[in-house]
């Protein structure tokens, strides 16, 4: 299928997109906070994630865009870039669950929810986010702004925009993960590498949920605190310093690796038409994700 985009609009419509994406989280985050739980909400919550990922295929169909070459961008898989993309995505998660520790967070209410809804909790944050946000965040929302402004601007404006979706507080982890996703698709145009990093990070707290699910037979309870309190001490220097140190491995083994192939190949969704009306999505879009935040700080 080829690529049949229209040039003015593209940007609108990705951020059309975002705007949705952006109020799904909102109501699961109000519902969490302000509702009671009941299997019902369970069933609300299971929703919003399958809309999240019908929404993303109706635009790929309504666009016309290849999905194979959106996501491998026509290149050849590698199991050594990918096991690299893998090492990328825990040392990044690991640098940035000791950055979060540092920042201010939100306290979330305990919540239960039902043993069927943290399965299907599981089962999206460990396999279908990572293809679908890559989808959205790096193979549509970045490839389109970086062909409208600089691409370092486009890197931390996307990225920032995966971080405030994913509300509770200031998530260096989220940002950090982008930034790195963003580098290597850049690298590699190649989206199973950065849906290699985003598995990674996101796996690491579908683990231990499992974990404590299968250690524990008193009921299925989810709970989501999140507390400033470690300080800046030489332990948590050298615990920021580790994962750094490791990061420069993989990293520059997949720049030697794509660097020495080359690609030329992008999907054709960049434009360089500029078009201020785009503006007013975004800033629906940070007021959604950024009021959804400051209501867990009042009321959480």
């Amino acid at each position: 299928m080829q690529a049949s985009v229209d040039p003015s609009n593209i940007l609108k419509s990705i951020m059309r997109l975002m705007c949705l994406f952006s109020l799904f989280v909102f109501t699961e985050d109000m519902i969490g906070l302000f509702i009671a739980t009941s299997a019902a909400v369970d069933i609300v919550y299971d929703v919003l994630h399958i809309l999240q990922v019908i929404v993303v295929l109706v635009f790929i169909f309504r666009h016309k865009l290849d999905l194979k070459k959106l996501v491998t961008g026509g290149e050849r898989f590698s199991v050594l870039s990918f096991i690299a993309a893998m090492l990328i995505g825990y040392l990044t998660a690991f640098l940035g669950s000791q950055l979060d520790s540092l920042m201010p967070g939100v306290t979330v209410a305990e919540t239960s929810f039902s043993l069927h809804h943290i399965l299907f909790f599981m089962i999206f944050a460990g396999f279908v986010a990572p293809v679908f946000e890559e989808i959205e965040f790096r193979g549509l929302l970045f490839r389109s702004l970086k062909g409208r402004i600089p691409v370092v601007p486009a890197m931390i404006l996307s990225s920032l925009m995966f971080m405030v979706l994913h509300t509770g507080g200031i998530q260096i982890s989220t940002f950090i993960m982008a930034i790195f996703s963003s580098i290597v698709f850049l690298w590699t145009k190649n989206l199973l590498y950065s849906m290699a990093i985003h598995f990674a990070g996101n796996s690491i707290p579908v683990i231990m949920l499992g974990l404590s699910l299968f250690l524990q037979d008193s009921g299925a309870d989810e709970t989501a605190v999140m507390d400033a309190g470690t300080s800046w001490s030489s332990e948590a220097v050298v615990m920021i310093l580790f994962p750094l140190a490791l990061l420069v491995l993989p990293f520059f083994f997949l720049y030697w690796k794509t660097h020495r192939n080359g690609s030329s190949y992008d999907q054709q969704i960049i434009y360089k038409e500029k078009d201020r009306s785009v503006l007013v999505y975004f800033i629906i879009y940070f007021t959604v994700c950024i009021g959804s935040t400051v209501i867990q700080f009042l009321y959480g």
